[in-house]
């Protein structure tokens, strides 16, 4: 699921019209979607989005959203994986 992310993420989007009739959830949101299920698994990646099409810069965003990973919080980023089970 893609994710608000962090505050510059979201000005980029309104700013190029990508979030235009559309809401990303909040990290803390998913827990709420899913509150019925009996099992939640939540993991999160990804400060900057790789989607400039061309391969080299695609790939380095890649390596610095590796190594910031575990330094931000998830709400500052913007892919969220959901495993859940009733």
């Amino acid at each position: 699921e893609n994710l608000a992310g962090s505050y510059l993420l979201s000005w980029g989007r309104r700013k190029l019209e990508k979030d235009k009739g559309w809401r990303y959830l909040k990290f803390e949101e998913v827990a709420f979607l899913f509150e019925n299920f009996k099992e939640l698994d939540r993991r999160t990646f990804g400060v900057i989005p790789g989607v400039s099409g061309i391969v080299i810069i695609d790939y380095f965003i890649s390596k610095v959203n590796l190594m910031v990973d575990r330094f931000v919080t998830h709400s500052w980023k913007y892919i969220c994986f959901i495993k859940a089970c009733k």
